[in-house]
């Protein structure tokens, strides 16, 4: 019995421990929109990894790319956001066209899932080049809506320039 008491003791702490997150155990809604944009993450993050291992035929491989999805419930819009280093916007205007026409075949699965089909007008993409810290292209509607002017990047503004760090008496 007393090798029992040192045991109680431990999972009385860890009880402790995992009462402190109950709030995010507790269950809220989330929007369709989403729901369907975090698959479509996790779907995207799967499919850019097999591009990279298999450097595509369809299309000139250049660098690995990072993407962002989410939901913009205002414009009721699927947003993309692929950030990578190129500033070709042939070559980025294909690897739009190429992840949207990826979005839209998991549609299948979508409407089995979440019960929607998703068209052309659910999405809105936008790459933006590292380097020079430029939106090169974005896409709705399935049609570039803005293509970026090659220009000399704009400084970035210094912490001292944005903030005023003098301290007020």
């Amino acid at each position: 019995m007393k090798n029992m008491i040192p045991v109680f003791f431990l999972f009385l702490a860890a009880s402790a421990a995992f009462g402190a997150n109950d709030a995010l155990s507790q269950a809220s809604p989330a929007p369709l929109g989403e729901r369907v944009a975090i698959y479509l993450q996790n779907m995207l993050a799967i499919q850019c990894a097999i591009w990279e291992q298999n450097h595509p035929v369809d299309m000139d491989y250049r660098e690995e790319i990072h993407l962002a999805v989410s939901y913009e419930p205002s414009e009721k819009l699927i947003g993309v956001s692929v950030v990578g280093t190129q500033e070709d916007p042939k070559y980025v205007q294909t690897l739009l066209e190429k992840i949207h026409k990826t979005m839209l075949s998991f549609n299948k699965k979508i409407k089995g899932d979440y019960g929607i089909d998703l068209s052309v007008e659910d999405f809105s993409l936008a790459y933006l080049d590292t380097r020079n810290a430029k939106i090169i292209l974005r896409l709705k509607n399935g049609t570039i809506v803005d293509r970026a002017t090659p220009s000399a990047p704009e400084p970035t503004p210094t912490h001292s320039t944005e903030i005023d760090m003098t301290p007020k008496l």
